[in-house]
């Protein structure tokens, strides 16, 4: 569709899926890059840039991308979470926790392996303190049995994989 009206913003949006599938990251960019020129509000289309940024180790233009997202589309839980893993390659473990946490908040689907993440940057030198701190902003949306689990969780050696007390009760 794209070859015969090159403003079609939606053959853009399957094009880049298709080469997204296929590993075909620079273009999957492409295509979404030029959805992105056609529609300045598609929140979808700089997430899933920002992904490819991600991917290929361009954190800069990465966070750039999942901005123009949150700025279209705010507070959601995938842009969230990717927002948390460029901070975490930048070092910036913080933010990297804020992040994760406000994911968790908005109920992301990735909460094992967010615990997961947290529990790592808890474990560097002198990062603890921040993320029980950070972790508190689940107590204070009254969520009391999720912020005691993942704080449970936290204070373990090893990260034996989290998993919520009412996910163990459905097995």
């Amino acid at each position: 569709a794209v070859f015969y009206d090159p403003n079609l913003s939606e053959a853009y949006y399957e094009l880049g899926i298709i080469y997204g599938k296929r590993s075909q990251y620079k273009e999957e960019i492409d295509s979404f890059q030029r959805l992105t020129k056609l529609d300045h509000t598609n929140a979808e289309a700089y997430l899933r840039v920002g992904v490819d940024y991600f991917k290929n180790g361009e954190l800069d233009q990465a966070l750039r991308c999942f901005r123009q997202s949150d700025r279209n589309k705010p507070n959601q839980p995938d842009t969230l979470y990717y927002f948390a893993k460029v901070y975490e390659q930048k070092e910036m473990y913080p933010e990297a926790v804020y992040h994760y946490v406000a994911a968790i908040i908005l109920g992301s689907t990735r909460l094992a392996e967010i615990c997961e993440r947290i529990w790592f940057i808890s474990k560097i030198p002198n990062q603890l303190q921040m993320v029980l701190e950070q972790l508190m902003m689940i107590k204070t949306t009254g969520r009391d049995a999720l912020w005691e689990e993942i704080d449970q969780y936290i204070k373990k050696d090893t990260p034996s994989g989290f998993r919520r007390q009412s996910d163990k009760a459905l097995q």
